[in-house]
């Protein structure tokens, strides 16, 4: 029970800094000192603040509203740009409290930032109808319009929120690039003339033109898909505000205070602009966009250090702002700048010289690996390996992986002690018989263990680590026993514990380790799944369940909560409900499903080849076709007489380009069954707005395979076949508009892809089809006329 109780703690923590992110003080706590100290006292706070979360959080899940910690948990992922996660708790927020009018605004550009549009254009409208004269929705509604390419919507809905909010640079930047699109460059510098100077319009039409030149169908990036990308909403020209990215959160009060703030800054009067955004951080609920402002300043003034400081607090927060990425990438380019002279000196061999430098480097700048890995360089020539290593361990503990650090650490090691380096190299390359040869040396010479000898130390380690590769679980075991007595290696050595103890399934010995083991690597998945399944072997049916459901509850995205809750459920007579949660499971994680364990447990259940066949469709989902195949084949074989395996197989031959066993699969699957389940395909690139999933059928994938062999009326057939099974089938309405245009049907392809559009709006392959419909519908019209400029129609097929 304390392993359980242990865990729902670390779990309420987790959910709980989603209260201190959004809290008022969360923000405040990076706020600065105006005389003194810009960080010193957002340090001590956020620090204070950590080490007591575990009381506060006992004290508060008493108390705290459930519902309400579900927003502001929301608001918390937003922040963090884990967009999806944010949905799912907005969602929770609001089937509990439907009026919630904050998830009511978020939920929208949670769908937004991930380019989501149609479902955000109908959630700013849901919002608009709490609140008709909120600017906001108006605005979102408008970028959503301009994604779906419908740009008189778009322009209509910009002008009701200027109404609302005269004089908005949102609204001047989202009439600029409408009119960009319908190619009318004076009203489009108008706009954009009134948020721009010259040189940034200049830098605007210019990138816009690179977008656009000869390719009218291109797709542009409204929003980032990551801190490098170009996007409309962090063109080059707004560095390093980056305003459009702070749409989803509260709408500044202070707006013209912060418009003054940034004035000063682009204008380079740095010292002003510090003041000025020191005063608006100083308040309540200090801004984002002030913070990041404050930061940028004190980097212009040269006051790196405080700089730093304040753009990690941001990133503590708001780990993917791109002004506070791209403020730490420039910090770090100012520091390499400023170690070019001691690289000099250390090609030359003038240590002092270089030392010198260093010192000054290491006085300068904080929290900065380099100096001191330059210093463990030097003593390292000098084969002064003691202080080295002094100064690559400090090295790593301003960067725990940084990998020149532990690469001096090899090096000291290959020449204090060449043999226990061979045998870590060894270790490395897997000649585990080799490594265990040489280890077992060092081992046999310690007889007065426990030893505060690094050697042997280090030596029981690397024996452990070796057995356990050979599988020798017990004997690492008790290697792995002497070396987690040592400081240096309790972590490492917990990791082999755990592991070694999991392997030969003593369960509950193993949870303690591989806690320890994870909480240092909180990223490893493999680890978090073992002690998941440790845990489930070591509690009691009642005692899991309670568990497996809170961790599910607060990580609805992780996989084994839903793999244990499936065995618990199997365990106490239900293999129905069971094989629900393993499904779900599946779905997630497909790899973490095919333990040994579940895979026995499928040879005997009659479900089995359901699982198999979830199974193929996660792979084939994630395009792990070979894996995939085998599931499908393998379900095939448990049950011959079924689609759904076929249908699988069919789909990976079709996008193996393999059609005649596709035609095979899909027909034998239509066969057997004549209304098979749809699939929804994640499509993406040139022909995707933004990546959309589409739902697409064996009947669509067999026009499709005809339309390339250039059947195109067996196409149609088999499009029309699916309409008359779906008569909202999006997929046949496409292939149907392409068919139609490959003979010359315009006006037919135009109906068709303007349908497809209506049922799937992200689906830019439709959109070009329409494009090149109408173009031809006007070709004809002209070549009545003049029959000299008539043009042949031209097809596309995604």
């Amino acid at each position: 029970m304390d392993v359980m109780k242990n865990r729902v703690i670390n779990l309420a923590i987790f959910a709980f800094m989603g209260l201190l992110s959004v809290s008022c003080t969360s923000m405040k706590n990076t706020i600065l000192d105006a005389k003194d100290s810009i960080v010193t006292n957002v340090k001590k706070t956020f620090k204070g603040t950590k080490n007591s979360l575990v009381s506060i959080t006992q004290k508060t899940a008493i108390t705290r509203d459930d519902k309400d910690q579900d927003f502001l948990f929301a608001q918390h992922q937003f922040n963090r740009h884990e967009f999806s996660v944010s949905e799912f708790y907005l969602k929770k927020a609001l089937a509990n409290r439907p009026g919630d009018i904050r998830a009511l605004r978020l939920l929208p550009w949670a769908y937004f930032f991930q380019k989501r549009f149609d479902k955000a254009l109908i959630a700013f409208k849901h919002s608009h109808t709490f609140k008709k004269k909120d600017p906001v929705a108006l605005i979102g509604m408008g970028w959503c319009y301009f994604s779906l390419k419908h740009y008189e919507r778009a322009l209509e809905s910009f002008d009701r929120a200027d109404r609302l909010m005269p004089g908005s640079y949102e609204v001047h930047k989202g009439r600029s690039f409408i009119y960009l699109e319908q190619k009318r460059e004076d009203l489009a510098k108008q706009e954009l003339s009134q948020i721009f100077n010259t040189r940034k319009m200049e830098s605007v039409f210019k990138m816009w033109n690179e977008w656009t030149e000869e390719n009218p169908d291109k797709v542009w990036e409204i929003v980032p898909s990551s801190a490098d990308s170009t996007s409309i909403f962090t063109l080059p020209v707004e560095h390093p505000r980056y305003r459009s990215s702070l749409w989803g959160r509260p709408l500044n009060k202070e707006g013209a205070e912060l418009d003054q703030a940034w004035k000063a800054y682009y204008e380079a009067k740095y010292k002003k602009a510090i003041n000025m955004f020191e005063k608006l951080s100083l308040r309540k609920k200090p801004s984002l966009d002030a913070v990041n402002g404050l930061a940028w300043s004190l980097m212009k003034a040269k006051q790196i250090n405080k700089s730093e400081e304040v753009f990690k607090e941001i990133l503590e927060l708001y780990p993917r702002f791109i002004g506070a990425i791209k403020g730490m990438n420039e910090i770090r380019q100012i520091k390499k700048h400023q170690a070019v002279y001691v690289q000099y000196y250390l090609d030359l061999g003038k240590y002092r010289l270089a030392k010198e430098k260093l010192d000054e480097l290491l006085f300068r700048y904080e929290n900065w690996a380099h100096p001191y890995n330059q210093h463990g360089k030097i003593y390292l020539a000098q084969k002064e390996y003691d202080l080295a290593k002094e100064y690559f361990l400090e090295a790593l503990e301003q960067e725990p992986n940084n990998s020149v650090a532990k690469n001096g650490l090899e090096e000291i090691l290959k020449a204090k002690d060449k043999y226990l380096y061979k045998a870590d190299q060894a270790l490395k390359r897997g000649d585990y018989k080799t490594a265990a040869l040489i280890y077992y040396d060092y081992v046999q010479e310690d007889e007065d263990w426990p030893s505060d000898r690094f050697h042997a130390a280090h030596a029981y380690n690397g024996l452990g680590w070796s057995q356990f590769k050979k599988k020798q679980y017990r004997y690492a075991i008790e290697k792995f026993s002497k070396s987690v007595q040592h400081d240096d290696y309790k972590v490492d050595a917990s990791k082999g514990l755990g592991l070694s103890l999991f392997a030969i399934k003593k369960f509950q010995e193993a949870v303690p380790f591989l806690e320890t083991a994870l909480l240092h690597d909180p990223g490893n998945k493999k680890l978090a799944y073992k002690l998941d399944w440790a845990i489930l072997q070591s509690l009691g049916p009642g005692e899991a369940k309670a568990y497996f459901e809170n961790i599910k509850n607060e990580h609805p995205l992780l996989a084994s909560p839903y793999m244990a809750l499936g065995w618990v459920h199997y365990r106490q007579g239900n293999p129905d409900l069971a094989i629900e949660y393993f499904l779900k499971a599946i779905s997630l994680d497909p790899d973490f499903a095919l333990i040994r364990d579940f895979i026995d447990l499928l040879s005997k259940q009659r479900f089995g080849w359901q699982v198999y066949n979830s199974l193929g469709w996660t792979y084939y989902h994630n395009e792990k076709n070979a894996k995939a195949m085998k599931m499908f084949q393998t379900s095939l074989e448990i049950q011959p007489n079924r689609s759904e395996a076929r249908k699988g197989m069919g789909y990976l031959y079709f996008r193996l380009g393999n059609y005649g066993k596709a035609i095979q699969m899909f027909e034998q699957c239509l066969a057997l069954n004549p209304t098979p389940n749809p699939v929804f395909e994640l499509i993406t690139g040139k022909n995707a707005i933004a990546p959309f999933k589409l739902q697409t059928t064996p009947r669509t994938k067999l026009g499709r395979i005809h339309l390339f062999n250039g059947d195109s009326q067996r196409a149609i057939t088999y499009f029309s076949e699916e309409l008359k099974e779906q008569p909202d089938q999006p997929s046949a309405y496409e292939g149907l508009g392409w068919a139609y245009l490959v003979q010359n049907r315009a006006l037919e392809a135009r109906a068709a892809f303007t349908m497809a559009i209506r049922l799937e709006p992200l689906n830019n392959s439709a959109q070009k089809g329409l494009r090149q419909a109408k173009q031809a519908i006007a070709e004809k019209r002209l070549g009545q006329k003049s029959a000299s400029s008539a043009l042949p129609p031209r097809t596309s097929l995604n």
